[in-house]
């Protein structure tokens, strides 16, 4: 993701690349494994990420439909986030959350329940970019 959560576009180009390895990097820490995708903060999309994903190992994340719960947003409440998710997921939807948020982990096992209700089957980013190229 970044690991200063900026706005690409107020970063130098170093520090937009720094941002981005340094982010990459606390990932494998903590995991053991760097991450092959990179989703921008505020999903920003800057014409210099290509050259430093692509310099790192790493590729834009794409999807062709982004669910966003509202939940970075303290006013919203659990129920919000709730409806906002079930109402906008379509097939190939990538579904947009903060763990930062008690009212989003709190409503998460509902909303799972309520997903695979409605049928929708969930995914890792690599096998959802191979569903998303093949249709």
């Amino acid at each position: 993701h970044s690991f200063i959560h900026a706005q690409p576009a107020t970063l130098s180009d170093a520090e937009l690349t720094d941002d981005v390895v340094n982010g990459a990097a606390a990932i494998g820490k903590i995991t053991g494994t760097e991450p092959k995708w990179y989703w921008p903060p505020y999903i920003a999309l800057d014409p210099r990420l290509a050259d430093i994903l692509s310099t790192n190992g790493m590729q834009m994340a794409n999807c062709s439909t982004l669910v966003g719960s509202m939940d970075y947003d303290t006013t919203v409440d659990a129920a919000t986030i709730k409806r906002l998710t079930l109402e906008g997921v379509k097939d190939g939807s990538l579904l947009l959350f903060h763990e930062w948020r008690n009212e989003t982990l709190d409503q998460m096992p509902s909303i799972i329940e309520e997903l695979r209700k409605m049928g929708c089957v969930f995914l890792t980013y690599d096998e959802m970019d191979a569903y998303l190229k093949s249709r």
